[in-house]
């Protein structure tokens, strides 16, 4: 009796051990099945990709080289093309009447003091800038000019962003409060250099105060520039003034203007010739009327 026990026990484990090694045996097979299956998609996918990577290259090399792009005029010094260019005006003495007219920023930034924690985000900063970019690039009218480093004024510091050939010469100019700051940081400058009389800039003081800077300077080779520069600037400026403005002196336009016809009237011997870009540069501001490159803020 025991005997037969035992022996049903022995056939239960053996027939219970075979399903599972049939039940596992199963699963492998089912896996290496469904990875046999795949194995074509893996060995496939590289070769169709060799083959359209090479029918492109193939492709390539039958058609002939892309043109270079065209040369940019964007972002270079202009006093790489008109060396030495004479500083009229002390722009020290800009910078120091922008400094003292420019409203004090609210503590913690033009935004304000940062908000409570848990509080609604504070309202963006407002702006006096243009929405429209263009305008920006095309027209840039803001004094806002001081010297670099090297010295050199407003038109040989700053970079030209947009000439002849890219976008077109529409003026723009910036309406908001920081052109109306540096117009009036411009006629404080030349109220300290008693350049303005009955609200507009003495032309007669102006061209005695330019002829003052060439004896003072040695700046004889500029004397013909300057002359022109003058004769042009006194008959443009007085229109070009936006009388929107909150000095409307002339004082701001007359220095663009300065700065920009001494850029045109280059004496050769100071101007790198056979340069595309420093050509085209001056196309820009003999074509674009009142007109002036980029400029850097106070």
């Amino acid at each position: 009796m025991m005997l037969s026990t035992w022996a049903s026990l022995l056939v239960c484990l053996t027939v219970v051990a075979a399903v599972e090694d049939t039940v596992r045996e199963s699963d492998v097979q089912h896996v290496v099945s469904h990875l046999r299956s795949l194995m074509p998609l893996y060995e496939t996918a590289p070769e169709r990709f060799r083959r359209q990577v090479q029918s492109e290259n193939e492709t390539t090399e039958n058609q002939p080289p892309l043109p270079p792009p065209p040369p940019s005029h964007m972002h270079f010094k202009v006093n790489k093309c008109c060396k030495k260019m004479p500083k009229i005006m002390n722009m020290k003495t800009v910078r120091e009447c922008f400094k003292s007219i420019r409203p004090a920023q609210p503590p913690g930034g033009p935004g304000g003091p940062p908000p409570p924690p848990g509080g609604p985000p504070p309202p963006p900063p407002a702006t006096d800038m243009p929405e429209d970019e263009e305008s920006v690039d095309n027209g840039s009218t803001d004094v806002e000019a001081v010297e670099d480093a090297d010295g050199q004024n407003a038109a040989t510091s700053e970079q030209l962003r947009h000439i002849p050939g890219g976008k077109s010469c529409k003026g723009g100019r910036h309406p908001g409060a920081h052109r109306n700051i540096m117009a009036c940081a411009t006629q404080c400058a030349f109220e300290k250099e008693s350049l303005i009389q009955d609200g507009t800039v003495d032309q007669e003081a102006f061209a005695a105060y330019v002829d003052k800077y060439v004896e003072e300077k040695n700046a004889f080779t500029w004397k013909d520039a300057l002359d022109a520069a003058l004769q042009n600037c006194s008959a443009s400026v007085p229109a070009s003034v936006n009388q929107q403005q909150n000095c409307t002196s002339g004082a701001m336009e007359m220095l663009h203007c300065m700065d920009r016809q001494i850029f045109v009237n280059c004496p050769e011997s100071n101007w790198k010739s056979n340069d595309e870009k420093c050509e085209a540069c001056r196309a820009a501001q003999e074509n674009c009327g009142y007109k002036r490159g980029p400029h850097k803020r106070v």
